[in-house]
């Protein structure tokens, strides 16, 4: 495994395939593992994919995060009359 390498975790300030990640940086064998130790991932595809399913189940009586939060994000231009 060559570094530096990134790794990841959703959800996060960036988007990617309709989902939101975090990326960091890691320069040593140390480092990767102590962030696979605190829920990062390898790839970004696993970091989508592992928020995904922690969105599924919600707990008893909860809402999904993605319904209790309400967040909108609109892309593209805005209106010419705006």
């Amino acid at each position: 495994m060559d570094f530096p390498r990134w790794v990841f975790t959703s959800p996060g300030p960036l988007e990617c395939n309709g989902g939101t990640y975090a990326q960091e940086l890691v320069k040593s064998k140390e480092e990767y593992d102590a962030a696979l130790e605190a829920d990062f991932k390898g790839t970004l595809p696993e970091a989508l994919k592992a928020k995904v399913k922690e969105k599924e189940k919600p707990e008893s009586g909860e809402k999904a995060e993605s319904e209790s939060q309400g967040v909108v994000v609109k892309r593209g231009r805005k209106p010419k009359n705006a």
